[in-house]
Order: C-alpha cells, then sequence, then structure tokens
C-alpha cells in the first residue's frame, strides 16, 4: 500500500466514523445552500459553486445532486482524490471541472468570481496568519450577495466561520485546534 493510500485509509475511517463531525457539516451545508437558493431572484442564473479541499465528495455528492447549480469547481490539493470525487458525483446537468490546487494560492488568483464558496475542513490547515490572507483574497472572488459555507478553526480555538454574506453552514469541530 503506498503512502497515499495509507493516509487515505486512515481518513476515511475519520469520516466513515463521524469523529470530526463531517455529517453535521455536510448537513448545515446543505440548508444554507438550499436556503440562499431558496432567496434568490427567480430569474437569477444559475450559480457557481467553487468546492476548496474537495476531498472524495462522499458526504457533499448528495447535496449537490439537489442543487441547481450553473457549474462547479472541485479544488483539492491532493490530485489523486479527484477522480474519486468525480465518480462519487457522477454525470450532472451543468458542468464539473476538477483542479488540483492549493486554497490559499487560488484566494489569491485571478479566478473568475463565484457565487458559492465552500470549504468545509480545508481552511483549518492554514495558519492563523494565512486564514487572513485567505480571507482577505477571497473577498474580491465572491459578489457582494454570494454565498459561503465552511468551518474554520483558529489554532487556539474552534470558530465558526461567520462571513459576511447571506448564509453561513457552522460546524463544530471537538478537538478545537488544528
Amino acid at each position: 500500500m503506498d503512502f497515499f493510500s495509507q493516509q487515505w485509509a486512515t481518513y476515511r475511517a475519520v469520516v466513515s466514523h463521524d469523529l470530526m463531525e463531517h455529517r453535521a457539516v455536510a448537513h448545515a451545508t446543505a440548508n444554507a445552500l438550499e436556503g440562499w437558493l431558496a432567496q434568490r431572484p427567480v430569474a437569477a442564473p444559475p450559480p457557481a459553486m467553487v468546492d476548496l479541499g474537495c476531498g472524495d465528495l462522499a458526504q457533499l455528492a448528495p447535496v449537490l445532486r439537489r442543487l441547481p447549480l450553473g457549474g462547479y469547481t472541485g479544488l483539492d490539493l491532493t490530485a489523486a482524490v479527484l477522480p474519486l470525487a468525480e465518480t462519487a458525483l457522477g454525470p450532472m446537468p451543468y458542468p464539473c471541472a476538477w483542479q488540483e490546487g492549493n486554497l490559499l494560492a487560488w484566494s489569491q488568483s485571478e479566478a473568475p468570481p463565484v457565487d458559492i464558496l465552500h470549504s468545509a475542513f480545508a481552511i483549518h490547515h492554514l495558519s492563523d496568519a494565512e486564514k487572513t490572507t485567505f480571507l482577505q483574497g477571497h473577498a474580491s472572488a465572491s459578489p457582494p450577495m454570494g454565498c459561503c459555507s465552511g468551518l474554520m478553526c483558529s489554532a487556539s480555538r474552534a470558530k465558526p466561520w461567520r462571513p459576511t454574506s447571506s448564509a453561513t453552514a457552522r460546524g463544530s469541530d471537538r478537538a478545537g485546534r488544528r
């Protein structure tokens, strides 16, 4: 078994046993996104979504299948998980893209604006200074009425990510540290 497979098996065990409350985060994300979508004007074009640290989409794929998106981009630092995510999601009526990349670099890039920015458990890997840089960079990538969902923990204690958008999914990290 190679290094990725060993690490991925450990990660899958954490998710399968819900040790970091991935199910609750996915449920909160679904509620926030569905609520935000329900408030959008009927004539608004379908929103574009970027999922930073998408992983294999084990928890989020069922949610994504219900959403009337205009497009979805899954970004992950590990290229090996992107085919797993694509398989988990399956064929969709909207375009999907899969990108290997660093979420901090993405936030500083000239990426086109997105309507929905999601990151469940990837941002907590950043230091507090990197989180600040990320949030400053991401602010220019999302329109004022966009939606952010996710979980962010500081190095000292768990904190829900509370962006100034119209909908936020809140979760908790039992460990309370990165």
